[in-house]
Parts: C-alpha cells; structure tokens; sequence
C-alpha cells in the first residue's frame, strides 16, 4: 500500500473530470452562505449541508472509482445515505466524548476513522465501517500517517489561496480517501 499512489490515483481522477466534483462544492458553499443571511431556515440548511455533504462526497468518489465517470447527478444517489449518516453520527458521539474525556483521544479517534465514509459507500455497515477503518488506519500507520500530512499541505495550499483552492482540494481529498480505502481492502 503507498500514500504516494493513492494520491497519483485521486489525482488523476480529479483531473479526468473537475467540474461536478467543483460544481458541488460551490453549490453547497453558496446554500451555505445564502442561508446564513437567514436565521432559523439557514441554521437547518447548514446542518442539512453539513450532515449530507461528506457522505455525498464518498458517495460519489466510490462511484467516480468504480464506474470511471460521474456527474453532477452523482453526488445526489442516495443508495447509502441511512449508513452513512449512522456512520457520521457515531463518528460524532465517538469524537465528542473523546474529547470531552481528553483532547488527544477525540483527535486520536477522528483520524482513525477517516476511512469509515468511503467503507459505507463501498457497502459497509456503520459499525463494520468504523471496525474497518480504525483496522486500516493502525495496521497501516506509516502509509496514513503520510497520507494526513499530504491531507494537511493541501489543506494550507486550500488556506493560502483564501479558500478558493478548498473547491479542488475538498473533492481531491475526498477522492484520495477513497483511493487509499480502496488500496487498503484490495479493490
């Protein structure tokens, strides 16, 4: 397994075919912000956003994956959406009681279950996908570690460039992800 190739792969997915994957990321930072301009409706619409948004992403980077090629449909196929809102909603309480208990435990959980969003796309249950990832992540420390650092420089090229770069490093990201997943279980 390598880091390395993971990331050639994402990149060359991203590259294949950019503009749904930013085309939903503007989409949803647009509802995001027209609906802080309006109190109660835009609190549920940012949640909403926030809750769908990276199972979307899996969802699609799994399609992008298996089938060579999306759309901008392809982020709205809704065929694991339950597991992977279980999935974000276990993440959350496991995080958030990690943290409460010690900071390092939440951080030390949310990292470990990075591959939990991409195990539901590729069918997994929430809790076979937590189990999964956190097996993926310790049984392959050296590699994901290289993975979060080259996750952490795209993140301060998204920063560098006043957020504008998060619309191609939030689907690269997401791709890359699935790419190491996928490397990780043998697709």
């Amino acid at each position: 397994m390598s880091a390395g190739a993971a990331f050639g792969q994402a990149w060359v997915r991203f590259l294949t075919n950019p503009w749904p994957w930013v085309g939903f990321v503007a989409v949803a930072f647009l509802a995001t912000v027209a609906g802080s301009f309006v109190p109660f409706v835009g609190f549920l619409v940012t949640f909403a956003i926030s809750v769908f948004f990276t199972p979307m992403l899996a969802r699609a980077a799994y399609l992008d994956a298996t089938t060579g090629r999306i759309g901008f449909s392809s982020f709205f196929d809704f065929a694991r959406i339950g597991p992977a809102i279980g999935v974000a909603m276990l993440v959350l309480l496991g995080t958030l009681v990690g943290t409460l208990l010690l900071v390092l435990p939440g951080i030390v959980f949310g990292l470990a279950v990075t591959f939990a969003q991409p195990a539901v796309a590729h069918g997994r249950k929430p809790i076979e996908a937590i189990v999964d990832s956190v097996r993926i992540a310790t049984s392959n420390f050296g590699q994901f570690s290289i993975a979060f650092l080259i996750q952490l420089g795209l993140s301060f090229v998204g920063l560098a460039t006043f957020g504008l770069g998060f619309f191609a490093i939030l689907p690269l990201t997401t791709l890359f992800t699935t790419a190491f997943y996928r490397q990780a279980v043998g697709y």
